[in-house]
């Protein structure tokens, strides 16, 4: 997969399509600083998918876009494509076929990329696995730019591995590894979260299932009740549709006499417009006959204005007869005049002849003389001129000597001041080395200080992300409680809305009591149950009710109110108790063996309360007094509701069931609105934590964010301070060779000397020879310019002679030609005053014809003025016959109305008859359809269709009744219902068995990905360690073939991890002590790392090689080893330098040089040394 092909347009300084053709062996590319060869190199890490603006030398990625310079405008886009030639079919198995692959990367400046593999779009992805373990990519061994050199020699043991990873082809384990491990975090999460899901499934199926056998009781006892509710509402149903039918028949009888009136009105309104229509008529025939009159009246109007108009036209013809009369008299006068003005004209055009051919023959002889003189004018300047060509060419010789002697002394001044500069220069960089030692040490204290910084920062994030840890965990906690919390909440407030709902709908009460309580202004003036004011201990219900038994449902009044709620008994049917203010009776006799249920319960000081209980004593059990006499008026009661009176009744029995009575129900309520209240203020308590836990996780968080960025950037820190400690070392070492290159430049500079002096002395003797001649010239040419200015004087007037005659013909011929034309414009006046005499001699004529026809006109509207007149009097006559029949018409219309009038109010009385009809019938149909539509929504069944199901057997409305209401009270009994519970105890089963299945798919997967991971690091240390061996083993060849001398080794840092393992670089120069690379000089680094690098290409040769200035800093010695290597190795792969170096030029096969003509703009030109 060796480069065939670069094409690159418009990235960084190449600004137009450039095309590079890349050969098999070396190839080389140079140009001065600053012309883009590097960017060559860019565009190539680019184009293989470098995603780091800085590895580009930018700040941005859209640096990489030219950006415009002093004559070109910016870019919107850059491209690079890369072709690469696989004839050998080395390319991964999915490329294997294609004998060329073309990989493009564009981008555009609004920030949008494209990757294209033989122009056909993907991802970056696939880009970097095309690449992967080829040891080509654009971090693999096979580009070595500016500065990775030293990166490879500085940088820490663990990142030099990945030259031995790339080399051993483990870099594709190493990502699927890394997808691995992300796959097995992620399946630990879901696994988590699984579990989570699972338990609470799990309990919500335990809640589910009770609910669902409350459900099928729930069912059970709803379609009893329905079944009752069905018969009763089909019986309504057939009672309403019989009403129905017997006013749709009173309907139809009142429509039918409705509808007798309606024809009688509907004769009568024809007959009317029958009259209305005659009288529409009459009244179109009187407004014709008037129009006709107006009409004619017009036409009188407007014939006496025509006869007004036609006496004005006769009037004004008669003035333009007599303008027309007076004008041709001018005319025949002007006629006269133009006959004198002829005559005078003929005698000035003979006059001017003769005087014209005398000047033509002056002017002939004028232009020879002029003609003559210009003939040997051009004699002269033809003389003239070749002696200064002559003097021309002296001077450009005399000039070349003058700029040979300015440019001999100019350079020896130029000598003097670099001589000056360079000793200047060298003690300016005698002190810049000092400088440069001591802010390398300076640099040295600091990243010692940075990297002290960044193990504090390290151990402040473990330590805030402890404390995180903490509070996330009772952020969790806090959301199980919330849950809860909620959950009760949502329990009891249904509950509560239940028991509200039952005792807003008075469910349980008598039908009396319900009565009463349904009526709003009987509600208000009533003082509500006694139940609603006694305050009875949960413990003393059942005592309670077991005394007062129906009396709790009494309701408190006076008098007034108990007589008009009995009023509304007996009307609407029912019974109910009142309890009544006024005196109460007296005391009975204490008894000291029982607690007075009176002042064990709470009354509100309310007498008529107190009253119902007074007498009544608590004890633990009657048996005791069942043989005894009870005083008169005292009842005992036992907390489970036996009670015993004094006239020796005895109640008891199963106690009553829990929760059934009335004040159990009051009690639930008031408990369930406090314990509601509670709830509601401990979830808003909850939701308080919940919110300051997220703040104090989100502080946390932001807070282990900030941690890591400032960890970051000190990382980023540590790494700029490291490199800036290496680009000391380098200038330390760049000064003390430019001290050596000045020392040089000083010998060359002393022989240079004495060849401009010897060119200076030569410069002055040509010059002193050349000005002699330029002299003798400049008299010759001053003479002929002499000579010529007279000949020039002479010519000049004998051209003003010409001038002056030509000048002289010309006004003749004019003044000719003028009086030619002034008698052509007479003779053409002439005929146009004729012209004009006849046209005014014809207008007289016309004015006399047309004063004739307007006076036989007026003539003739004479007398259609008198017919006129007489029609108009006898149209009015007509008009005046016309209106009286009409009048007549319209009183017979009147009386026809009154009639109409009557028919409607009678048809009016009949329709409200049958409206009232229809309003029952309407409020009947709505009734049944509301019956309907109630009993559709409530149990989805139609009373239509039942209608025609046969009826069963009739039932006993009154036990009908009772079971009604016996099963309304087990359903509320069971309380709060969630239907739906089966099914979703159903599907939730079901989820829970998925749920399962796939808890254990992933434990499976788990342990896949784990089995391949373990599988990858035993393949990654097997390969890594052979390769390394391999690797280590050549570069103990190549050291001492580049350095002539000496050995190198590459050592592991820890054996026993190969996985993670550092590799150390040992190297020992000929005549040196054995000791690490940081202590070697500038060449000596650039060297070992060269020889590594060629180590591990002789192990694994990559398919090219690309070197940017690499062999800079070696010295004379050293490059004719680095080339010998480089031109061996190029048999295996395919090489490409960018430098600087003249003898890495001479090795190259073929060669690209790079160019900045324009200004910002790079171009390129190609030499193929082989073919020369």
């Amino acid at each position: 997969m060796r480069i065939k092909r670069l094409e690159i347009i418009g990235f960084k300084s190449f600004v137009d399509k450039v095309e590079i053709d890349f050969q098999d062996g070396v190839t080389a590319i140079v140009g001065p600083n600053g012309c883009g060869k590097s960017n060559i190199v860019d565009a190539i890490r680019w184009a293989m998918g470098e995603q780091s603006a800085r590895n580009l030398r930018g700040k941005s990625m859209e640096d990489v876009i030219f950006n415009g310079s002093e004559t070109r405008k910016p870019h919107g886009m850059a491209e690079v494509s890369l072709i690469f030639d696989n004839e050998d079919g080395l390319a991964p198995p999915a490329f294997a076929q294609y004998a060329e692959i073309m990989v493009t990367r564009r981008l555009y400046r609004s920030g949008e990329s494209e990757y294209l593999l033989n122009k056909t779009p993907c991802r970056l992805l696939d880009i970097a696995e095309l690449f992967m373990d080829t040891g080509v990519g654009r971090r693999a061994y096979s580009i070595i730019e500016q500065g990775k050199i030293g990166f490879i020699l500085n940088a820490k043991p663990e990142e030099r591995r990945f030259l031995i990873e790339e080399a051993a082809g483990v870099t594709k384990f190493k990502a699927r590894k890394k997808t691995a491990i992300r796959k097995i975090d992620a399946t630990r999460q879901n696994l988590l979260r699984l579990g989570d899901i699972i338990s609470e499934v799990n309990r919500q199926l335990a809640s589910l299932k009770r609910q669902a056998n409350k459900a099928e009781r729930y069912r059970r006892y709803r379609e009893e009740l329905k079944g009752i509710e069905t018969r009763f509402a089909l019986r309504r149903f057939r009672q309403l549709t019989a009403e129905i039918a017997e006013l749709e028949k009173g309907e139809r009888e009142g429509g039918g006499v409705l509808e007798r009136l309606g024809g009688e009105l509907q004769v009568l309104e024809m007959r009317l417009d029958e009259g209305r229509l005659q009288q529409a008529g009459l009244e179109k025939e009187l407004g014709r006959i008037q129009e006709q009159v107006f009409h004619l009246t017009a036409e009188i109007q407007q014939a006496e204005g025509r006869i007004s108009f036609a006496r004005q036209q006769r009037e004004k013809l008669e003035l333009q007869k007599e303008r027309r009369a007076a004008e041709s008299e001018e005319v025949r006068q002007r006629l006269v005049a133009l006959d004198d003005e002829e005559e005078a004209l003929e005698r000035t055009v003979d006059g001017l002849a003769g005087e014209l051919a005398e000047a033509e023959a002056r002017l002939a002889e004028a232009a020879e003389a002029a003609a003559e003189w210009e003939r040997l004018e051009r004699r002269r300047n033809a003389q003239l001129e070749e002696t200064r060509q002559k003097l021309y060419t002296l001077m450009s010789g005399l000039s070349r000597l003058q700029n040979q002697q300015q440019d001999a002394r100019r350079r020896l001044e130029l000598q003097d001041e670099r001589k000056a500069r360079n000793r200047r220069e060298a003690a300016e960089i005698q002190e810049e080395l000092a400088r440069v030692q001591q802010e390398a040490q300076e640099r040295s204290r600091r990243l010692e200080e940075d990297r002290q910084r960044h193990s504090g920062l390290r151990q402040e994030q473990e330590r805030v992300r402890e404390e995180l840890d903490g509070w996330r965990a009772r952020r969790t906690t806090n959301e199980e409680e919330l849950l809860t919390a909620r959950e009760d909440l949502n329990r009891v407030r249904s509950r509560l809305e239940s028991l509200r709902q039952l005792e807003a709908d008075l469910e349980g009460y008598a039908g009396g009591v319900r009565t009463l309580l349904a009526d709003d202004g009987l509600k208000s003036r009533l003082g509500g149950l006694v139940a609603d004011h006694l305050g009875v201990p949960r413990e003393l219900e059942t005592a309670v009710e077991a005394v007062l038994g129906e009396r709790l449902q009494a309701l408190l009044a006076d008098s007034g109110d108990a007589e008009a709620a009995f009023a509304l008994l007996r009307q609407k049917g029912g019974r109910a108790t009142l309890l009544l203010g006024g005196p109460q009776p007296a005391g009975v006799p204490a008894w000291s063996e029982g607690k007075h249920l009176a002042e064990l319960v709470e009354t509100a000081d309310d007498a008529r309360l107190r009253g119902l209980l007074t007498g009544v004593y608590l004890v633990e059990d009657v048996r005791p007094w069942l043989g005894r006499t009870l005083p008169f008026g005292v009842t005992l009661v036992t907390r489970d509701g036996d009670t015993l009176t004094g006239r020796g009744e005895w109640t008891g029995g199963s106690a009553p069931a829990a929760g059934g009575g009335l004040l159990h129900k009051k009690r639930e309520i008031r408990e369930l609105a406090d314990r509601l209240a509670g709830l509601e203020r401990r979830v808003e308590e909850l939701e308080a934590e919940r919110q300051q836990l997220h703040g104090r996780c989100a502080e946390g968080e932001e807070r282990l964010q900030e941690l890591a960025a400032a960890i970051h950037r000190q990382e980023l820190r540590l790494v700029d301070s490291d490199k800036d400690l290496a680009r000391f070392r380098q200038e330390e070492e760049r000064l003390l060779q430019r001290i050596e290159v000045l020392s040089l430049e000083e010998d060359q500079l002393h022989g240079d000397r004495e060849h401009l002096q010897r060119l200076l002395q030569e410069a002055t003797d040509g010059l002193r020879q050349q000005e002699e001649e330029r002299q003798r010239l400049e008299a010759e040419i001053e003479e002929l310019t002499a000579t010529l200015a007279e000949q020039r004087r002479e010519q000049e007037q004998a051209r003003e002679r010409l001038t002056r005659l030509r000048v002289e013909v010309a006004s003749l011929k004019e003044r000719e030609a003028a009086a030619r034309s002034s008698r052509e414009g007479l003779e053409q006046l002439r005929h146009e005053l004729q012209g004009r005499l006849a046209v005014l001699a014809g207008e007289r004529e016309d004015a006399t014809a047309e004063q004739r026809r307007l006076q036989q006109e007026a003539e003739s509207l004479q007398q259609r003025l008198e017919v006129l007149f007489a029609r108009r009097e006898e149209e009015k006559k007509k008009y005046d016959r016309q209106r009286d029949r009409f009048e007549e018409t319209a009183q017979q219309l009147l009386l026809e109305e009154d009639r109409l009038r009557e028919l409607r109010q009678q048809v009016n009385r009949v329709r409200e008859e049958v409206g009232g009809l229809q309003l029952q019938l309407r409020e009947k149909q709505l009734a049944l359809e509301h019956l309907r539509q109630s009993f559709l929504d409530r149990y989805r069944l139609d009373l239509n269709d039942l209608e025609e199901v046969e009826d069963e057997p009739e039932i006993d409305q009154q036990a009908a009744e009772r079971r009604l209401e016996e099963l309304k009270r087990l359903i509320e009994g069971i309380g709060e219902v969630n239907l739906t519970a089966i099914d979703e105890y159903r599907e939730l089963e079901e989820r829970a068995r998925f749920l399962l299945e796939q808890q254990e798919d992933l434990r499976q997967s788990l342990h896949g990905l784990q089995t391949a991971i373990a599988k990858i690091n035993r393949t990654t240390r097997k390969r890594f360690r052979e390769t390394f061996d391999q690797v280590n083993a050549k570069f103990q060849e190549v050291f001492p073939r580049l350095f002539q001398g000496g050995r190198a080794e590459l050592r592991l840092t820890d054996e026993d991890d190969l996985l993670e393992t550092g590799i150390d670089i040992i190297a020992q120069p000929p005549g040196k002590k054995l000791q690490g690379v940081t202590l070697l000089s500038g060449g000596e680094k650039a060297l070992t790392a060269v020889a590594l690098i060629f180590a591990i290409f002789l192990i694994k040769p990559s398919p090219f090689c690309l070197l940017d200035e690499v062999d800079a800093p070696l010295d004379e010695a050293n490059i004719g080893r680095f080339n010998e290597m480089v031109k061996e190795m190029s048999a295996l792969s395919q090489f490409i330098i960018i430098t600087h170096n003249k003898r890495t030029m001479e090795m190259a096969d073929t060669l690209y040089g790079v160019t900045m003509q324009e200004p910002g703009v790079s171009r390129l030109v190609s030499v193929r040394i082989n073919e020369f």
